[in-house]
């Protein structure tokens, strides 16, 4: 019997740092009144794989070398499961019950716990639909976050690597203003070309992916290569192409603006050309998007193209251009400074040692976040949250001794590289408040 923890995960907007070396399991899931699969073993270690255009080759080559899948194993044998109708709920794949019984016909032959992702490959049909998301399972005896695709029989090259960044990568959609996946620079979109066949790749892979976009590769890209302007600053910069597999130029910039939590974060800045590999995009361009709940993207511009953010004023221009990047204009002298705020704790409020509490802040400019307290009043600190976190807004606490009547708690926005490497951009501090002993039940006998 297996147990499944159905829980889906949607994706963040920007990358989580995912590095490493991440092995998924392939199993081909076989619907009772299919023949069979419609490839053989071979079709799907090829497309999954470490030679181009695999999904490996893919995601290692676009992220820098930062993420392969070494490990990964297609499954050659084939698992049967019930007819394709017992998992249509309204029309709608029941991705909970493929999962379970592909596992669950699987299970004899795969340690699950030794992989980091599941995906299933299926000899037919889903509900016109590809997905990727993260499942909770309890495998083996142990429960275990993969990554998990369902891929149809139909899946291309740039189908699998859209649902391998959902469900590996934890990486969202992008769109274009009018909120479709239609924009052309992004695998996570509507990016992708089709080989000719001199190229020699086996066309049954169909349309390949392009690269993802900058707001898409936050997580990977050193934070001394993300150029962000400082207030009432006017620059021009170097930024090279997104694609390049190296370079000691800026590879992005981003422009934060004012905010709460729950709108744009930030507009991002790239450059891409099209190259032989896997950027056949349109043509090349200075591309800007903001960061929302999905990457947006606002503008795509030649030499002399201008963009206004609108919402501080940062005005954006391509000065020049050439086949490997573009000088980019960037005039801040209208942005002001977002303030750090702390909502929680307030002044005065009493937190007892060993209860949990959020604190909340607003504001300021940062993708992680990392907190002090002073027991002192702020005369000296102490950390509280190392290494840095995604910048929520928020952090619970379980609140720790020693108690104080002067307590503060200060926080620290700013970028992190995943290698100990922290640039604060905005910090704030709360109030004082207080933090009492943890109360004692007592029983008195009469």
């Amino acid at each position: 019997m297996i147990a499944v923890v159905f829980a889906f995960v949607p994706p963040g907007a920007r990358g989580e740092s995912v590095k490493g070396s991440l092995p998924i399991v392939w199993l081909q899931c076989v619907f009772a009144e299919d023949i069979g699969m419609p490839y053989p073993p071979e079709h799907y270690e090829a497309l999954t794989g470490a030679e181009y255009p695999g999904v490996d080759h893919f995601w290692n080559t676009v992220l820098y070398g930062a993420v392969d899948f070494k490990g990964s194993v297609v499954v050659r044998d084939a698992f049967l499961i019930g007819s394709r109708s017992i998992y249509l709920k309204d029309g709608q794949a029941d991705l909970a019950r493929l999962m379970e019984d592909c596992t669950s016909e699987a299970n004899k032959k795969v340690h699950f716990p030794s992989f980091a992702g599941i995906g299933l490959f299926f000899s037919n049909e889903l509900d016109g639909k590809a997905y990727g998301g993260v499942y909770t399972l309890v495998l083996d005896g142990a429960e275990n976050t993969y990554g998990a695709m369902w891929l149809p029989s139909w899946t291309p090259q740039k189908t699998a690597a859209h649902e391998v960044g959902h469900g590996m990568l934890r990486l969202p959609h992008s769109v274009t203003p009018s909120g479709k996946q239609d924009s052309p620079y992004d695998v996570m979109s509507g990016g992708f070309f089709l080989p000719s066949p001199e190229e020699g790749i086996d066309l049954t892979f169909g349309a390949i992916g392009v690269h993802p976009v900058g707001p898409h590769k936050l997580g990977w890209i050193s934070p001394a290569q993300v150029y962000t302007p400082a207030p009432g600053s006017v620059q021009t910069i170097r930024i090279d192409h997104l694609a390049a597999p190296s370079t000691a130029e800026y590879r992005i910039a981003e422009i934060p603006v004012s905010k709460t939590l729950s709108e744009a974060i930030s507009y991002i800045v790239e450059e891409r050309r099209q190259e032989d590999m896997y950027d056949r995009i349109p043509h090349s361009a200075t591309l800007i998007h903001k960061i929302s709940t999905e990457p947006i993207l606002i503008a795509v511009m030649g030499v002399g193209g201008v963009f206004i953010v609108p919402e501080n004023g940062v005005k954006i221009s391509v000065v020049s251009s050439d086949s490997t990047g573009s000088f980019i204009s960037i005039d801040a002298s209208t942005m002001v400074p977002s303030i750090l705020e702390i909502t929680s704790p307030q002044a005065g409020e009493k937190w007892m040692v060993g209860t949990v509490q959020t604190v909340r802040w607003d504001g300021g400019t940062g993708s992680h976040a990392s907190l002090d307290i002073s027991r002192n009043g702020g005369a000296s600190w102490d950390i509280l949250v190392w290494p840095p976190v995604q910048n929520t807004g928020v952090y619970t606490w379980l609140v720790s001794k020693p108690a104080s009547e002067r307590a503060m708690i200060r926080v620290n926005l700013g970028a992190y590289d995943g290698a100990g490497r922290f640039f604060i951009e905005s910090n704030g501090s709360s109030e004082i408040f207080s933090i009492s002993k943890k109360q004692r039940n007592r029983v008195r006998a009469r």
